[in-house]
């Protein structure tokens, strides 16, 4: 009887243990998705920097088709990639659409700015990703609100609320000039 009890309580801790490892291993490993997004956002606006320099229309023109043919996208972003600049769509790290057009994050068609917008980014992941951006950014928008920088805290976890990743999460919109 004893042996079963001792058993048990061996599972138990060993249950407990997996649970734990699982937990640490799944937030380690959204805060090192968010890193890499923000590490990855500021590649593509580098890469537009330089691809509209003296460009004498702004950002007009700008789109994510025009870009993945120029090769502005991190490799690993690139859907159905063959060769470069071939293409289809961008994704994030959570396998939502990446899409950049002309604007701010409010839908002004401004050709001084230009709006790099993430869809689905997990609820952790968004307030990492504001966090680090804001600074550089002319604005930051989280599900459609553009927020006032620099972001509240409690303001930024109101706002990066949605649920689940990919096409359910939230939709992240970072503008620049």
């Amino acid at each position: 009887m004893w042996n079963l009890i001792a058993l048990g309580i061996v599972i138990v801790a060993t249950l407990v243990l997996i649970a734990g490892v699982l937990f640490f291993f799944h937030n380690s490993n959204q805060q090192s998705q968010a890193s890499q997004t923000v590490a990855e956002i500021n590649e593509i606006v580098g890469n537009v920097d330089t691809l509209y320099q003296g460009y004498n229309t702004g950002y007009a023109a700008i789109s994510t088709t025009g870009l993945v043919t120029a090769g502005a996208f991190p490799k690993n972003m690139v859907v159905g990639e063959t060769a470069a600049g071939t293409g289809t769509s961008v994704d994030d790290a959570w396998g939502g659409a990446v899409t950049v057009a002309p604007g701010d994050t409010a839908g002004a068609n401004t050709a001084s700015q230009f709006t790099v917008t993430f869809n689905g980014v997990p609820t952790k992941a968004c307030t990492n990703i504001v966090v680090q951006l804001e600074d550089n950014a002319t604005a930051v928008a989280v599900n459609g609100t553009t927020l006032t920088t620099p972001v509240d805290p409690t303001t930024l976890a109101t706002s990066c609320k949605v649920a689940g990743q990919g096409s359910a999460g939230n939709v992240l919109a970072v503008s620049y000039s």
